[in-house]
Parts: C-alpha cells; structure tokens; sequence
C-alpha cells in the first residue's frame, strides 16, 4: 500500500490534546495524507480567534458552518448540540462520497465522541485520549445552579441533557472501528466504560523543542494575574477547573513554613470563573503567592518549564500527563500525585517523585526537590525522556494502525 489517504476530524480546542494530534498529522506525513474536515462555530465561540496547532501545517480543509452558541447552561447545549450533529452529518456525506481510505477522528467538544462515526461508511479510527468522564464518575455528575427549587430544577435539565450525550458518546465510540489512546491507564479506563480494545500510541515530545536552559536565557512574555517575586516557582500547566486539583497544590504549598514557601504559577488556556474566584481566595487566606497565566505560546511555555524550580501535577486520574513529558525533556523535575498516567509519565526517583493525594506529602515532595535532597538530576531527567519518549515511537504505531485498518 502507498501513501494512504486520510479524511481527519476533530472539534478539539486548542490544548495539548491538539498538539498531539498535530505532531502526528505532521511527523506522519510521508506515510499518510491528511485532509482536514472541520465545523466553524463562528465568532461566538469561546476559542474563535486563538491559534490552534493544527493551523501551521497548511493541510487542505473542508469546513461547516453553523451559528454556534457557547455550551455551558443546558439551553444553549440544547441549541447548539443538534446544529453540531447535523454538520457532522454533512461532513459525514462528504466524506463517504470522496476518495478516502478511512477516517481518523478525534474528540468533539459537546459529545465527546462525535457523531460522524456513526455515519461514516469507510474504516474509521477513533482516538480516545480519555472517555467522557463525566458519564462514569460520580464526583464530575453536573449539577444545575441556583437555590431550592430552582437548583433542583436546573439540576434535573442539566441531567436530561447528560444523558443525552453519554448515550450518543458511548454509542458513537463503539460504532468506530478501531480505537486508539495515550496510556496504558486510557486503555484499561476505555474497557470498563466502554467494552473496547484500544490500541496505545505513547505520545511523545519535541525534543528539539523542549529543551534545557542552554545559558543564553529565554525571553518570556509578560502577563499573569497576581504578583511577580523572585525566588523559586512552583510551575502548573493546567486549566482552572475542579478536577486538576489546583486547590490541593495551593494548601500542598501553604503546608511549608511561610519563608520557604515558593510561588505557584499557573499557565493555562481556559478558566471556571467561579472555581478562579474560589482558588484566588484560598491561596490570599493561606498566604501562597498564586499567579495565574493565561494565553501562553509554545515558546513561552518552553520558557517558563525552564525557569520553573519544580512542576507540580495534581489533575485527579490525568489520562497521561504530557506536562510531565514536557517539563522532563526541559530537565525540570516534577512532584505528581501517584495515580492515573502519572504513574506512566513520572519515574519515581528519576524524573520526579510521586506521591499520595495529600497536601503534606506533595508539600514535602516540593521542599525536597527544592532543598536538592531528592536526588534529582536535570541530564538524568533529560536523558530518561530521550529514551522513553521520542515522537517516533508514537508515530510508528499510529502509521501502523491506520494502515491496517485502511487495508481492512
């Protein structure tokens, strides 16, 4: 089989699972040929006008347009939803009438898994980067707002809607024919949730890109919301939302007496206003100097992963933890919770330390690895990611799997 000819989907935001789905787009292509089809939500978008990875590699695009609204209460969801279905219908049909030999989509913002895979009628491979959450935790179940009857209300629409879209993920994920994912943690996650195989592509990291400091300095860009200090920092790549356990690593922090207490920042691409408001006043009432980054470029975030005296990693059940990945290959160690990909990602003694999901054991972690006791070396660490994680790894199972499901 020659080069093979690939229709591919997404209505990914940007974010690290668009840069991994970029990097194999572009390290894949001698082997495969990418044609990109896609649904325009328009200005009214939360993400409309910020630069997404996929965007550089010139790939020829086919678009949908819809008018779309922004999903966060369940009337706009309700809205926007069905337009989505029915461009993901057309693109569907476009699809099936061209000259492809399989799909590869990946994750849809609204249902998770997108409906197109339901309509596609040509070898399709779904990558997972994790399942919809939401569908089988019960501490992510949504609830409504308000008080009363009115929070009973909005809770009980907020449901309806719910469970509306775990049927159509789950019911979309079994229609693909082959699924992909990131970790050996997404693997076993997918089974229980799904009662599929998947195939795991160990993502990788630019290792001509992420690199340690080289001693000529990095210019950073200037921005955050909170005071600039000297003195160590405590680096997060995360957004501001429940889950990535931003509140564990403020009280992780403000565990250390007050005059060894570092800085956390925290770079990030999108906010829960309400959850930003709670954590700026978490950190204020325990005296941790919290900055918060938002809208950092690549280059930037090389930048701040070398200047960082530790990143920590607290997200509860991270699928992988490309943070990990990306911090190591610039030679900074890492503390992290000891579960989900972490425990992938992290070499415990080697790249950082794991820990349990307590704010004294993650506040030790940090003190040591700021008082240079842990052991932890920054070629060690470079080294380890070189071996472990090279882009081409990932890039040869995926070639791999799509030339197998496109020969049948």
């Amino acid at each position: 089989m020659g080069r093979i000819r690939v229709a591919l989907y997404h209505h990914l935001p940007p974010g690290g699972a668009a840069r991994a789905m970029a990097e194999l787009t572009a390290r894949s292509f001698v082997d495969i040929e990418h044609v990109l089809f896609r649904v325009d939500p328009g200005p009214r978008d939360r993400h409309a006008g910020r630069a997404h990875p996929l965007a550089d590699l010139d790939l020829e695009t086919h678009t949908v347009a819809i008018n779309g609204a922004r999903p966060r209460r369940a009337s706009e969801w309700a809205v926007t939803v069905p337009r989505i279905l029915r461009a993901e219908r057309r693109l569907a049909a476009m699809i099936n009438s061209g000259d492809f030999d399989a799909v590869v989509v990946h994750h849809q913002r609204h249902t998770h898994a997108p409906h197109l895979l339901e309509r596609i009628r040509i070898p399709s491979i779904y990558f997972v980067q994790e399942p919809r959450r939401q569908s089988f935790e019960y501490d992510l179940r949504p609830r409504g707002t308000g008080n009363g009857v009115h929070l009973i209300a909005t809770t009980a629409a907020v449901r309806v809607t719910d469970e509306l879209a775990r049927r159509l993920d789950i019911r979309a994920t079994r229609a693909a024919t082959q699924l992909l994912c990131n970790s050996e943690n997404s693997r076993e996650y997918i089974w229980r949730a799904y009662g599929r195989d998947a195939v795991v592509v160990p993502l990788g990291v630019d290792l001509d890109h992420f690199t340690p400091l080289s001693g000529e300095g990095t210019d950073i860009e200037p921005g955050g919301h909170g005071p600039e200090e000297s003195g160590p920092e405590v680096l997060m790549v995360a957004a501001i939302e429940r889950p990535k356990g931003l509140d564990l690593a403020v009280r992780a922090v403000a565990s250390l007496a007050v005059a060894d207490r570092p800085t956390i920042r925290i770079v990030h691409s999108r906010a829960d206003p309400v959850f930003r408001r709670e954590l700026l006043r978490l950190a204020s009432t325990l005296q941790v100097n919290l900055i918060l980054e938002p809208g950092l470029s690549e280059d930037g975030l090389v930048a701040r992963y070398r200047s960082a005296a530790v990143c920590l990693l607290t997200s509860r059940l991270e699928p992988l933890g490309l943070t990990a990945i990306e911090a190591g290959a610039c030679g900074t160690p890492v503390v992290a919770v000891c579960e989900g990909g972490y425990r992938e990602t992290v070499v415990d003694g080697v790249t950082g330390l794991l820990t349990d999901r307590d704010p004294d054991a993650l506040g030790d972690a940090i003190s040591r690895v700021l008082r240079g006791t842990a052991g932890l070396d920054p070629i060690r660490i470079r080294a380890r990611v070189e071996a472990d994680r090279p882009w081409s790894t990932a890039v040869g199972r995926y070639i791999d799997v799509v030339r197998r499901v496109a020969g049948g």
